[in-house]
């Protein structure tokens, strides 16, 4: 078997080898324009970091909220990430953040009350589309559902709202998520940050996509056989699938198909991962 396996490993070589070069004469030139480089110190740090600044007063979600969707904005007509945004109402939210933490005034009792029931409090997030949006698309890709949006949000996505965390958007997928890039009729090809010649992978590609190219500091993906994991991969991030039955879909996502476990949808977040993973963890599994 060891033996199989190695031929099989040198065989997969050649043909890279071979299809390499076709392969990137038919992908176009490569970007001759820098992709934009990150300016704004606040989108390089975790989200755990920013949202204890934020419940320290140390830093405005309005603030954190703005310059994310200023950086998604500069990014996404290079990577084309995303299916449909909520910008506005997330600002609404991001104020409402930020007058809770000033209705602590600073009283320690009503902060650490913050850190146990909030603790994303005025963070945002991306979230992929399949995995729902109360209001924003839940096409998937598809053309026949491109008008259909989500009358609810997703577990994960319910959960992380309520540790106070913010969605910015709904991020691309393949068609019904059923494949390893992120191509649809209806939203187009994302591309990898790095390079546009390249796929971010998928399903989850948009999420990779957008937290590879600093357009998002934490974001839900949903994995079945790689789909988070290919895409963290490929954009340079971190990415977790949690054992089954942890999060469980809602009925009417793309991922929630009778005959097959229900995708699992985690976190994946730039900078200090584990941390900023385990706290949402801990405060919102059941």
């Amino acid at each position: 078997m060891e033996l199989l396996l190695k031929l099989v490993a040198l065989i997969l070589r050649v043909v890279n080898l071979v299809l390499e070069p076709i392969l990137a004469r038919l992908a176009g030139p490569a970007r001759v324009d820098p992709f934009p480089a990150i300016r704004d110190e606040l989108l390089r740090l975790p989200a755990t970091e920013l949202a204890e600044r934020i419940r320290q007063g140390k830093l405005r979600s309005v603030e954190l909220v703005r310059a994310y969707v200023l950086r998604i904005r500069e990014v996404n007509p290079l990577i084309n990430a995303v299916v449909e945004e909520r910008f506005e109402a997330a600002l609404g939210e991001a104020a409402e953040a930020d007058e809770r933490v000033a209705a602590c005034g600073g009283d320690e009792q009503a902060v650490k009350e913050l850190v146990r029931t909030s603790p994303l409090l005025g963070v945002p997030i991306t979230v992929k589309e399949s995995c729902s949006v109360k209001g924003l698309s839940l096409g998937g890709g598809v053309v026949r559902r491109q008008n259909l949006t989500a009358q609810e949000d997703g577990e994960a996505v319910g959960r992380l709202r309520r540790a106070g965390a913010i969605p910015l958007l709904v991020s691309n997928t393949p068609e019904y998520c059923m494949a390893f890039e992120s191509y649809n009729n209806v939203t187009g090809r994302t591309l990898n940050p790095y390079d546009p010649r390249r796929t971010p992978a998928g399903s989850s590609g948009g999420e990779g996509a957008l937290l590879g190219a600093g357009a998002s500091v934490c974001g839900v993906g949903s994995d079945l056989g790689g789909s988070i994991r290919i895409p963290a991969l490929f954009c340079g991030i971190f990415g977790h699938k949690p054992s089954a039955g942890k999060f469980q879909g809602r009925q009417g996502s793309v991922c929630s198909v009778p005959v097959v476990v229900v995708c699992e949808c985690v976190i994946v977040e730039r900078g200090r991962l584990v941390q900023g993973f385990l706290i949402v963890w801990l405060t919102t599994h059941d």
